[in-house]
């Protein structure tokens, strides 16, 4: 049987995952924004775990766990833009769920020990003014599937929210000619761990090692800069796997991305 969970048991729960390791630091730094975001849920029968956020749903399930039929329903009921989780916790409820487009999407992660720093790009700008932001935001807009969270009417406002982030924050793109080519950002800080977002590099520039100098920079400032003991990122596209381990990440597992139709 499910319960809604209050912050104590919020904070017990993510001690309870690091037990596991890697496999739900996705999760974990997630469960951070549920204290201070009243449009949060977090959920649990006892062995799966749900983040209910306003268009999305996360799950973590322990290794014990035994897709149910009240797990499906629940789910079911409450049924968001985007569904995601570890693989092997998703595909027992892939049938049941209709009218989804699926991704696979493979985590890496990187630590002091393992960076390859990359030789530094001159053109390497790290983002700290709203026109800086919104160079950034321009150009997402050129990358289909980043395109939608980032519309212009909305500029200001999203620069002031990724000015306004707590550190460990950081974000960086490469210029040229006053144009962000490439970009990406720190977010999900948590403790000491966090996620590389947003990774992108404009049509036609593409192939030349920004995103890796991008990337490599993001990891330098996080690791070394800010002292955190792990970074995070998402890859779709094995071409991007293999630039992200030339950097020392490593691969760690992969979950399944449903996106309503």
């Amino acid at each position: 049987m499910f319960r809604k969970l209050d912050r104590e048991d919020m904070r017990k729960l993510s001690d309870s995952l690091r037990k596991y390791g890697d496999r739900f630091l996705f999760f974990i730094n997630d469960l951070k924004d549920y204290e201070n975001n009243e449009n949060i849920e977090v959920y649990s029968s006892g062995k799966l775990h749900i983040l209910l956020f306003p268009y999305s749903l996360i799950l973590a399930s322990e290794s014990d766990w035994t897709c149910s039929i009240e797990d499906r329903m629940f789910i079911s009921k409450s049924r968001k833009k985007i569904i995601m989780g570890p693989e092997d916790t998703m595909l027992p409820l892939i049938p049941y769920l209709s009218g989804y487009s699926l991704e696979l999407r493979n985590m890496m992660t990187i630590t002091p020990d393992d960076f390859i720093k990359k030789e530094r790009d001159n053109r390497l700008k790290v983002l700290r003014t709203e026109p800086d932001f919104i160079s950034l935001f321009q150009l997402y807009r050129k990358v289909p599937e980043m395109m939608e969270g980032f519309s212009e009417a909305d500029d200001e406002i999203n620069a002031n929210q990724f000015i306004s982030k707590p550190f460990p924050f950081s974000a960086v793109a490469l210029f040229e000619n006053n144009e962000a080519l490439s970009g990406a950002y720190i977010s999900n800080p948590e403790r000491s761990n966090a996620m590389i977002s947003g990774v992108a590099t404009a049509p036609g520039y593409r192939g030349k090692g920004y995103a890796a100098s991008v990337v490599s920079e993001l990891v330098d400032i996080a690791l070394n800069e800010n002292r955190m003991k792990r970074i995070s990122l998402w890859y779709t596209d094995e071409n991007a796997g293999r630039i992200y381990r030339s950097l020392g990440f490593k691969d760690i597992g992969s979950w399944l991305y449903l996106k309503e139709e």
